[in-house]
């Protein structure tokens, strides 16, 4: 398919500049319910809980860095890593008593180092390595007899290697190395008697894979493939290109109840032109819909993000730089969104997190620098929530991921470092939530995570290093 700017594009080049002028943040002078409607979110008055530290699990300053944050029926897992057994399976619903290791995979300090904690209808999946079988798939009901390996897949120390977990409904989808060097397709639910292969085998491992209606998805060297765990119902499905070793085809992503991918070729150097393609989950449904007479990295590819009907993502032309656009899946209803900063220098957007039907992101302006912006995918309805740090510097927003109905992020308001912040898409609902090292060092907060009543993530301090912190769910539960 050939890429040749539409009649849209050119129009949309002459329609989109600038956001159209506004109040500096416009969004503090708006009530909630005129932009949010209903949203529960925005329905609490009670002031925000402070955020506290859950437990010191590894005494001193190297902390026990928890890692891989995954809430299952309203308890936290983790790994972390304690002196006397390493690096192993953790728990937490927020409290000291109820802070403990799940089970000591491999006895003593070596550690089992869980990892790829994933959740199949109310049943973690991690693998792990327990000093016997080398790393394999493993799984929990949280007790330490409910913690055990599903099944050696290669036997002995060789081990497996299973990567890419998936979960479609109770079933899990992953990939092992084969003692041949390619990869192989299994499922399971949780035991032996469930867990077989599945009848494909890859010349390598797609970048992910998607669920949706009952059936798994994924991308390999071009061509897309679905399966359902059956050998009937495993096959491959459509080639993007004739020469699919040609082209890159993104990660399967879901927006509008279909799949939907970013198809470009592999030609040096990028950024290059693309297509977005759509599938219905049939080869005769999996179709291109909109040449985009724009540029994606894709050497540096950031996912898009679903929010409604429309999908957001960054691309980059010589007159506008890189700056954000929508697509509905039509060629009419796709192209940029706006131009924050005229002109081709770009607004470099980060970030990208769907609430409530909109997005937000990180946005740089000259004189605001990296700050937060929303938008409702029009350009009346995109404009900066708030300027954390007044002037050029920007807050440099991180981590930023809706947890629980809220925005939260680490961003840095210039006297307090890199400190936990949440949103609600307003100016005044847009706060600073603690200063856990106080003064202008930061806490480098990450891996936010709703589990229960609350929402946990993880934080640094000189003293104690890298711990479990939690903030309890008040104003907004």
């Amino acid at each position: 398919m050939r890429f040749q700017p539409l009649p849209w594009v050119l129009s949309l080049a002459v329609a989109c500049g600038a956001p159209a002028s506004r109040p500096e943040d416009e969004a503090a002078g708006e009530p909630t319910s005129s932009r949010y409607g209903t949203s529960e979110a925005l329905q609490y008055e009670r002031p925000l809980r402070e955020p506290y530290r859950v437990e010191d699990i590894f005494t001193g300053p190297s902390g026990s860095d928890p890692d891989w944050l995954t809430d299952v029926n309203g308890t936290l897992f983790f790994k972390a890593t304690d002196a006397e057994h390493g690096t192993e399976l953790w728990r937490s619903n927020g409290t000291p008593g109820s802070t403990r290791l799940v089970a000591d995979i491999w006895p003593g300090p070596s550690g089992g180092t869980p990892r790829n904690l994933t959740v199949a209808e109310r049943r973690l999946f991690f693998t792990a390595d327990d000093g016997i079988h080398g790393q394999e798939l493993w799984t929990s009901d949280g007790t330490r007899s409910g913690t055990r390996l599903v099944m050696d897949l290669r036997q002995g120390p060789g081990a497996s290697r299973p990567i890419l977990l998936t979960a479609v409904g109770r079933v899990l989808y992953f990939l092992v190395l084969t003692p041949e060097g390619s990869y192989a397709l299994w499922r399971t639910e949780g035991t032996p008697a469930t867990t077989w292969p599945v009848p494909i085998e890859l010349p390598t491992f797609p970048r992910s894979a998607v669920a949706l209606h009952g059936r798994l998805y994924f991308v390999v060297e071009g061509v897309l493939y679905r399966s359902d765990g059956t050998r009937e119902g495993t096959e491959r499905l459509k080639a993007f290109s004739e020469h699919p070793d040609e082209v890159f085809v993104s990660s399967p992503f879901i927006a509008d109840d279909g799949l939907y991918f970013i198809v470009g070729k592999n030609e040096d150097p990028s950024p290059q032109p693309f297509t977005v393609w759509k599938s219905d989950g049939t080869a005769e449904g999996t179709v291109a819909v909109a040449d985009v007479y724009a540029s994606l990295d894709f050497d540096d590819y950031v996912p898009p993000v679903t929010a409604g009907r429309r999908f957001f993502f960054t691309a980059y032309d010589s007159t506008h730089g890189a700056e954000l656009w929508t697509s509905d899946g039509t060629p009419g209803g796709t192209g940029r969104v706006t131009d924050l900063v005229p002109g081709p220098g770009g607004s470099n957007i980060r970030e990208l997190t769907a609430l409530d039907g909109r997005v937000y992101f990180s946005a740089y302006t000259p004189e605001g620098g990296d700050e937060l912006w929303r938008t409702d995918g029009t350009v009346q309805g995109t404009w900066r929530v708030k300027d954390l740090q007044p002037g050029p510097a920007g807050s440099q927003i991180t981590r930023m991921s809706a947890r629980a109905g809220r925005l939260f992020f680490s961003a840095d308001d210039g006297q307090h470092g890199h400190e936990p912040w949440t949103s609600d898409g307003t100016r005044e609902g847009t706060v600073r939530v603690g200063d856990l090292v106080p003064g202008p060092l930061p806490s480098t907060p990450a891996s936010f995570v709703h589990s229960g009543s609350r929402v946990f993530f993880v934080a640094t301090e000189p003293e104690r290093g890298t711990e479990l912190w939690a903030l309890k769910l008040h104003a907004w539960e």
